[in-house]
C-alpha cells in the first residue's frame, strides 16, 4: 500500500493469501507513509540520496533513490514522506516542499506518479514526443 502497488493485489482471490488481513485492514485508507516521486527543476548540485525533504518547514522523509532525469532535465528522486494525516495526491498539492541538498533548500516538486512516461508507452512500442510524456505538474514548474 505504501509504495502505490496495491493494484497487484488480486482482492477477488477467491483463495486466502498471507498478508490479506493486515492488507484489508488499510485497504481504502489513506496511508500514514507513502512513497513519493519528487523532482529538484532549480537544484545546481547532484542528490546522491538520503537527502531530506521538507514540507512547510518541516522534514516529512528522506530520498532513497535519486539520479538526473535527463528528458526532464533535472534531478529527480523517490523517497518515502510521513504525514499523521495520511500523504495523499491533496496533501502532495495543498504543501510547499524542498529538498536539502549539500546544505542548501531547493524547492521541489512531488507527485504520486512518475514524471515521465507513466502509461509505459514507449515499452509498448509507441514513440511519442518527450512532451507528451511528461507528468503535467512537472510542466507547471
Amino acid at each position: 500500500m505504501e509504495s502505490g502497488l496495491a493494484f497487484t493485489v488480486a482482492w477477488d482471490k477467491p483463495e486466502d493469501f498471507i498478508g490479506r488481513a493486515a492488507l484489508e485492514a488499510q485497504r481504502g485508507r489513506p496511508q500514514r507513509r507513502r512513497l513519493v516521486q519528487l523532482a529538484a527543476p532549480e537544484a545546481k548540485s547532484l542528490m546522491f540520496g538520503t537527502e531530506p525533504v521538507w514540507r512547510n518547514g518541516t522534514v516529512v522523509g528522506y530520498l532513497r533513490s535519486t539520479g538526473f532525469g535527463h528528458t526532464v532535465g533535472c534531478g529527480i528522486g523517490t523517497g518515502y514522506l510521513t504525514s499523521d494525516t495520511g500523504v495523499t495526491a491533496d496533501w502532495l498539492s495543498s504543501g510547499s516542499f524542498e529538498i536539502e541538498i549539500a546544505g542548501e533548500l531547493y524547492s521541489a516538486i512531488a507527485s504520486l506518479r512518475p514524471f515521465f512516461d507513466a502509461g509505459r508507452s514507449r515499452v509498448k512500442g509507441e514513440w511519442r514526443d518527450a512532451g507528451e510524456l511528461i507528468a503535467p505538474e512537472f510542466l507547471k514548474a
